[in-house]
């Protein structure tokens, strides 16, 4: 067996793993429709592979062969893209590229055509600077914009920066090769091929797997922590969520207060959907009334708890006069809603003592009419 047939099939062998990890991490790790398009890319790579071990041209002599696999390589690398754009919730610019998949296909194939010896450079320099570039593209979205970036997206990008770094160090190869005659200079094409590319897509499967296992976390993280209906913290997420500002108001000792607002008696007589229509409303509305630093969360059964962070039970009350106006003005009177105030003290060292103070504070107090 020569050696180009043997690199390419070690790398059918790799890609061909590759597509299929990712089939089964779609499977396994929540569904995530980004690794679909992952997937897809590996099996077009696959298919490239394939074609090259078949074949066995490892010289650039086979111009319809390297067209077919320019446009295998085209279409890949695009997916990779839109699998990155698909994750982050982003528009891509899809026009752009594919008016850049036109064009690199159109020089493949003028190259392809021309008799020119210097002609030879368009068949895979510009397809491999396009792939270069949709993996740039792609690590630039990886990094989330409302969060620091953990260490599976760090991972991505030095994989994607890596895969881009093989794609751009191959084309400058392409460009030395003097003519379809120039078999030093193929050669050694060929060699970086088989020498680079194995690295770059194993630290690409490795990369994607963590980053589809880091969001499936991050999801069941939300789920755990977040309540559905709403989308605010729960319980046990308000609990967790507490525990920064309660120790930083320890340490600099200040003030921080929980206001309980328990709406629960509003919902008597109402059917289910009704029920849910209200408390995200109440949801709504009480968001747009606290700070961007306070914590808000919905302990269930129409019970909000707001950590009023540097607020003492004055300031609390003030807040809850805020809250009721703005309730109020949604329209129509109800039973009305209890409120509990609970200040965190120096023993606090715990969110949950704190917010059964409030609670018990709450259900110490008759019920307020108010519009919601």
């Amino acid at each position: 067996m020569s050696i180009g047939i043997s690199g390419f099939t070690l790398l059918l062998a790799i890609t061909a793993v590759l597509s299929g990890s990712l089939v089964v991490g779609w499977f396994i790790f929540g569904r995530m429709p980004y690794a679909l398009f992952w997937a897809a890319a590996g099996a077009g790579e696959t298919v490239l592979w394939l074609i090259n071990a078949l074949s066995s041209r490892d010289t650039p002599e086979g111009g319809w062969m390297l067209m077919l696999t320019g446009l295998l390589t085209v279409c890949d690398s695009m997916l990779v893209a839109l699998g990155f754009f698909r994750r982050a919730k982003r528009q891509p610019p899809i026009l752009w590229m594919l008016a850049a998949a036109l064009a690199v296909m159109g020089l493949a194939a003028w190259g392809m055509f021309l008799m020119e010896p210097r002609s030879i450079a368009l068949r895979g320099a510009p397809v491999n600077l396009f792939s270069a570039s949709m993996f740039l593209l792609g690590a630039m979205v990886i990094r989330p914009r409302d969060r620091k970036a953990n260490f599976a997206e760090y991972a991505a990008v030095g994989a994607t920066l890596l895969f881009a770094a093989c794609e751009i160090g191959l084309a400058a190869v392409w460009l030395q090769i003097d003519g379809p005659h120039d078999l030093a200079r193929a050669a050694l094409r060929t060699n970086a091929l088989f020498i680079t590319m194995p690295f770059a897509y194993v630290a690409a499967g490795i990369a994607a797997m963590l980053l589809i296992a880091s969001d499936l976390n991050d999801r069941l993280q939300v789920m755990v922590t977040r309540d559905a209906l709403t989308g605010l913290f729960n319980r046990r997420g308000l609990e967790q969520a507490i525990l920064p500002p309660l120790a930083n108001a320890r340490r600099r000792r200040r003030p921080m207060t929980l206001l309980l607002l328990d709406v629960g008696g509003t919902l008597t007589g109402l059917n289910q959907q009704a029920a849910q229509r209200r408390l995200s409303a109440v949801a709504d509305t009480l968001s747009a009334v606290i700070r961007e630093e306070d914590v808000f969360g919905h302990l269930g059964n129409g019970a909000f708890c707001v950590v009023l962070i540097d607020t003492d039970v004055a300031g609390a009350a003030v807040v809850t006069e805020r809250m009721r106006t703005t309730l109020t003005g949604q329209g129509h009177i109800v039973d009305g809603i209890r409120i509990g105030v609970a200040q965190a003290g120096p023993g606090d060292l715990a969110a949950g003592a704190i917010i059964r103070r409030a609670e018990d504070a709450a259900r110490a107090t008759l019920p307020q009419p108010v519009a919601i």
